[in-house]
């Protein structure tokens, strides 16, 4: 069996991150109220740096080069032409009852999300969207069938993936993808680095 036009998702653990990931906790902590970095110009609910590019600059150029290598394996692995990547990277944070809306990241090649502070059981999961979504509508009105047990992700409506703090996810940045609402109290808030990958040539 070979899948066609399949997409991917890579998820790996990054170990030894504790010190990296505090030092971004406490930075953002103290400025979850300062107006400058709301998201009005995203239909979403969520603090974030995305137009404030010299914050954590430092941090930020250290997860840089951290993803580096898995984004070279990526490029490796589906045989890329690309040989100099620009990585754009911001950082979101999310409190109680807030959320992101599906969207995309194109133009860009590959998009990843690295989790500097998540609790499985109470931050809202990051979600993707079906790409094909007429597979599942063409089969929905079937009575013989329970789309909601296959195993066959080619149905379901969307993918979750099991996440742990220090997880990293890279992802074609095509992929509609967002941030399901959290509907309790969290013990801490939900801050995640984000980042977008272009050729640079």
């Amino acid at each position: 069996m070979q899948n066609i036009f399949a997409p991917w998702l890579l998820k790996i653990s990054v170990g030894n991150t504790e010190e990296i990931n505090k030092r971004i906790c406490d930075k953002i902590i103290t400025h979850l109220d300062d107006s400058q970095y709301d998201s009005n110009f995203w239909n979403c609910n969520v603090w974030t740096s995305f137009k404030q590019q010299d914050f954590c600059k430092e941090e930020q150029n250290i997860l840089n080069q951290m993803v580096s290598k898995p984004l070279q394996d990526i490029i490796k692995h589906f045989n890329y032409s690309a040989k100099q990547l620009k990585i754009e990277s911001w950082f979101n944070a999310y409190k109680e009852f807030q959320w992101q809306e599906f969207h995309n990241h194109l133009p860009s090649l590959f998009s990843g999300v690295y989790f500097v502070s998540f609790d499985e059981e109470t931050h809202g999961g990051l979600s993707f969207k079906n790409p094909i979504p007429q597979w599942r509508c063409s089969l929905i009105a079937n009575p013989n069938l329970d789309l909601d047990a296959s195993n066959d992700l080619l149905y379901k409506e969307e993918f979750v993936p099991q996440i742990k703090e220090s997880d990293l996810i890279i992802f074609p940045s095509g992929l509609d993808h967002g941030v399901k609402l959290s509907k309790k109290k969290p013990s801490k808030i939900r801050i995640t680095y984000s980042f977008n990958v272009m050729c640079k040539e």
